[in-house]
């Protein structure tokens, strides 16, 4: 017999709780996520030092291995991490420990420390990972990329590496605990929960143990204003990322990514890989930027090929939107997207889905919910939303050799 899943949405103490029940499973999944992130900040990297610093010790749980064991004894995994738009914690265990699980996420969450000694442990990874990303020349194109997309974003994000190097330096102890005060509060809070448990014991936990903590929602302001960015650099290839504004329509806007990039057989990797022999990696991705939808090309090349890959980009995505293209190509892409939304059929993935989307919808919006809008895009609606875009305006970061 075919087991059920329940998709809910709930509000405890005014904080959104997005959940998805699968009996099925024999474990839980809990997140709980802050809408801080990297584009959110002013002083660079201070959300991916607050996620750090929350995790060293909390009032019940004084030390990062007093957190950890709590969790670990029982078989579960504990993280955290920093993304472009919020801060996500979360805890997975087997689903008799949902009380442990929720316990040691809230406490950490809501009442950590942050303690002063700790300052160097804190920074520590954050300064190793930095160090890491200054080799990896397609994390230093994506932030070249958004200094060429937006006129207006916070300072900090408008930093390159060594830039955040230093400001995490400087960051003191008193700016994360004011940061911190100042934006993990109910208006940018949202809670995910997936797996087996039951609904009466959840809410009690939540309602028990939740924070409950006033303050203001947090409003980023990105204005789009497409310009070139370069970086010159000491190179073995040189790398270039264009991107492009869509329209508001997402499913249209997704199935495009799988037309022109976003697949090993879409365009971009066909043309500029397989027949030019001018790139190793190349592709596309749509990206929301808090409601800014994007078209994102990227590629490597050799040395003096960047404008000639540039111009392969171009050429293709003008002949797209221009209406080069069959019905055959559309269901492929169609297809194709539809099937990569099915291999999230997961419950980290669905509980995150749920979470990313609430931040747009403001509802419950599930992967059938993705599937099913994309489904319903006609090959005439496709054509009909084509129209609407300019890509004479475009935003271009290139990294070249020196």
């Amino acid at each position: 017999m075919e087991h059920k899943i329940d998709y809910k949405l709930n509000h405890i103490k005014e904080i959104p709780i997005l959940s998805v029940r699968d009996t099925s499973k024999n474990y839980v999944y809990i997140e709980i996520r802050v809408n801080y992130g990297s584009l959110s900040e002013t002083i660079p990297e201070m959300a991916h030092l607050i996620e750090h610093w929350l995790i060293l010790g909390t009032e019940r749980y004084p030390s990062r291995k007093d957190t950890y064991d709590i969790i670990e004894e029982v078989g579960g995994k504990m993280n955290a991490y920093t993304s472009d738009m919020h801060t996500g914690y979360w805890v997975k265990v087997p689903a008799e420990h949902l009380k442990r699980a929720v316990e040691v996420l809230t406490q950490i969450f809501f009442h950590p420390l942050i303690k002063e000694e700790e300052e160097d442990y804190a920074k520590h990874p954050i300064n190793v990972e930095l160090n890491g990303r200054m080799k990896d020349k397609f994390y230093q194109l994506s932030a070249l990329r958004t200094r060429s997309i937006f006129e207006k974003t916070n300072p900090g994000y408008r930093l390159l590496i060594e830039e955040r190097l230093e400001s995490v330096k400087n960051i003191t102890r008193e700016q994360v605990y004011n940061t911190y005060n100042e934006v993990y509060v109910k208006p940018n809070i949202s809670i995910g929960i997936g797996g087996n448990f039951e609904e009466k014991e959840l809410d009690e936990l939540l309602n028990e143990y939740v924070g409950d903590r006033d303050g203001k929602k947090i409003n980023i302001d990105l204005k789009i204003e497409f310009k070139e960015e370069i970086m010159i650099q000491d190179l073995k290839n040189e790398l270039i990322s264009i991107a492009f504004k869509l329209s508001e329509e997402t499913p249209e806007g997704e199935i495009l990514n799988y037309i022109i990039g976003g697949r090993n057989s879409a365009r971009l990797p066909t043309l500029i890989r397989n027949e030019k022999n001018l790139s190793y990696s190349t592709g596309s991705a749509f990206i929301d930027y808090w409601g800014e939808n994007l078209l994102v090309t990227y590629s490597d090349c050799n040395i003096g090929d960047h404008r000639l890959v540039e111009s392969l980009i171009l050429k293709v995505c003008n002949e797209v939107i221009n209406g080069d293209l069959t019905e055959e190509e559309f269901i492929i892409a169609k297809q194709s997207k539809i099937g990569n939304i099915k291999l999230k059929d997961n419950i980290n993935g669905m509980v995150q889905n749920l979470l990313g989307y609430y931040r747009i919808k403001n509802k419950v919006y599930t992967l059938d919910d993705e599937i099913e809008e994309i489904n319903k895009v006609t090959f005439a609606q496709f054509k009909e939303y084509l129209t609407k875009l300019d890509f004479s305006k475009f935003a271009v970061a290139r990294i070249l050799e020196k």
